[in-house]
């Protein structure tokens, strides 16, 4: 018997309490998919939230900054030092909204854009990698299935 089987045999010993929840299984999972991403996003200077963040922006220029905190589910203080960064990087640009001074609008710059296309290329490779086992059918039947459990979590 090789290490490497082994050792997964030991783990899904150990794994056997847990391993008939979901839960259990979406935890691990994340924690893979996010610690890869991590590793993908490091060399363009991006984090997972930095990311999201400007990708949302990119997506919906001219968002509201209130819009883009429920969106991105992150507090408003978070977010202000999370822009600020993204800001001070030249990546995106904050512009109070003429109708109402008080609220902040966002878009993103022309290298904003570029890095947006980039880190997007790179964690589409990311998928790729990860989610090979799946054939297209399968990938696509386990988001639409994550979306339902999300939305009826978000619901009740």
């Amino acid at each position: 018997m090789s290490e490497a089987s082994g050792k997964s045999r030991k783990q899904a010993a150990l794994d056997a309490p847990l391993a008939r929840y979901a839960g259990y299984h979406l935890r691990r999972t994340t924690r893979l998919f996010l610690s890869d991403v991590a590793q993908v996003l490091k060399p363009l200077g991006l984090r997972m939230i930095t990311f999201s963040t400007l990708a949302t922006i990119s997506g919906a220029p001219g968002i509201r900054q209130s819009r883009l905190a429920s969106v991105l589910a992150v507090e408003k203080p978070n977010l202000v030092a999370i822009l600020e960064e993204l800001e001070g990087r030249g990546l995106i640009l904050r512009e109070r909204l003429e109708s109402d001074r008080r609220v902040y609008v966002l878009k993103t710059t022309a290298e904003g854009e570029a890095l947006v296309r980039q880190a997007h290329d790179a964690v589409e490779e990311h998928e790729e990698r990860l989610m090979s086992p799946l054939d297209e059918t399968e990938r696509r039947t386990l988001i639409e299935m994550l979306a339902k459990v999300r939305a009826a979590a978000s619901e009740g």
